[in-house]
């Protein structure tokens, strides 16, 4: 991936998080998913993002804090508006997801990060340190054993 579409991709998710109340300072890491992280996409294959976000201290204090949302908005890529998609991850709740081997835990590390900073930097070391492949395949199973049973059932 080229630097001044990394760069695009990490300018527009500020713009619309802080649309949506996040400060740009206190996105700690952004990681691109799905088909373009992978190398299989094409000019206008959409962007999977991963956004990893600290809340106010009064937002911790007063117990207002959303865990996750998804946000959605487009990006002009050579001619071509490109939908741009995500999923923006409270800290906290990723370092809970992190403790419990959650599968959104892998897929913010294992994807291709685009933009990083110190503290998520040392959260990705705790999830290293911590991962268990065979909890991931185990909640993996246990999805799919779901899937399957309302499909059947």
């Amino acid at each position: 991936m080229e630097q001044t579409e990394r760069k695009l991709i990490v300018d527009t998710i500020k713009k619309t998080l802080a649309q949506r109340g996040i400060n740009p300072s206190n996105i700690l890491y952004i990681a691109l998913n799905g088909s373009r992280a992978k190398g299989l996409g094409s000019r206008n294959s959409d962007y999977d993002t991963k956004v990893l976000c600290l809340s106010t201290k009064q937002n911790y204090m007063l117990q207002k804090i959303k865990p996750s949302f998804h946000f959605s908005t487009s990006v002009e890529r050579e001619g071509i508006n490109v939908e741009l998609e995500g999923v923006a991850i409270d800290y906290l709740t990723m370092s809970k997801y992190i403790l419990t081997q959650n599968m959104m835990a892998y897929d913010m590390f294992s994807a291709l990060p685009l933009h990083t900073t110190p503290l998520a930097e040392d959260l990705h070391q705790i999830y290293l340190m911590t991962y268990v492949p065979a909890a991931l395949w185990k909640s993996l199973k246990g999805m799919l054993s779901a899937f399957l049973r309302k499909q059947i059932g």
